[in-house]
C-alpha cells in the first residue's frame, strides 16, 4: 500500500482514552502488557515493514479491549 491508512476508529478511540489518562504511548502498552510497537500500530492502523509501504492494522478485539 503505498498512503498511508487512515487512523481507523478503534485507533481513535485508545489514543483519545490514553491521552485523557495522561499516558505516554510506552506507559499504555506496558499496562496493557503489549510491546510499544505493537500498541502504536493498533492505535495508527498501520504497520510499516519497509521504507514508504504501509500495511494496514487492525488489532483483534481482545487486544483493543486491554
Amino acid at each position: 500500500m503505498a498512503d498511508k491508512p487512515k487512523q481507523p476508529p478503534e485507533g481513535v478511540l485508545i489514543r483519545n482514552a490514553r491521552e485523557r489518562a495522561n499516558l505516554s504511548v510506552r506507559e499504555a502498552a506496558r499496562r496493557a502488557s503489549m510491546s510499544e510497537g505493537r500498541w502504536r500500530q493498533i492505535e495508527n492502523g498501520y504497520s510499516t515493514p519497509a521504507k514508504g509501504e504501509y500495511y494496514q492494522v487492525r488489532g483483534p478485539d481482545r487486544t483493543v479491549a486491554r
